[in-house]
């Protein structure tokens, strides 16, 4: 469930059945501008471009589906990450580079977004 909240956070409370143990789980989840700026402790800052699946019909409202894609804008860094983007003329991502540090270890990550006109 959601819960919208009067300082304007989301309040997202699920539960996972496994047998005969079910586990609960509640996130606050904060939005700026249409962009989901802090979920389970991990801060998001965002270029002001377009998402690749931005003009996807209802997936802005999957909150919980992947703060990746379920935004406004493209996520430039995270608690752990930085990620560049080469964009279109449309300003749609065409290719991004996401740098990753965890335990002192880097990775990184290559994405590339194609469109159907």
């Amino acid at each position: 469930t959601y819960v919208y909240n009067a300082d304007g956070t989301i309040t997202h409370n699920s539960s996972t059945v496994h047998g005969t143990n079910t586990y609960s789980d509640s996130n606050i989840i904060t939005l700026i501008n249409g962009n989901i700026s802090k979920i389970r402790g991990i801060n998001y800052s965002y270029d002001g471009k377009n998402n690749a699946f931005k003009n996807i019909t209802g997936y802005s409202k999957l909150l919980d589906f992947d703060e990746r894609t379920t935004n406004r804008n493209n996520i430039i860094t995270t608690n752990n990450s930085t990620i560049n983007y080469q964009y279109n003329t449309d300003n749609y991502p065409t290719k991004s580079a996401e740098t990753q540090v965890i335990n002192g270890f880097s990775s990184i990550y290559i994405n590339e977004y194609f469109y159907n006109k």
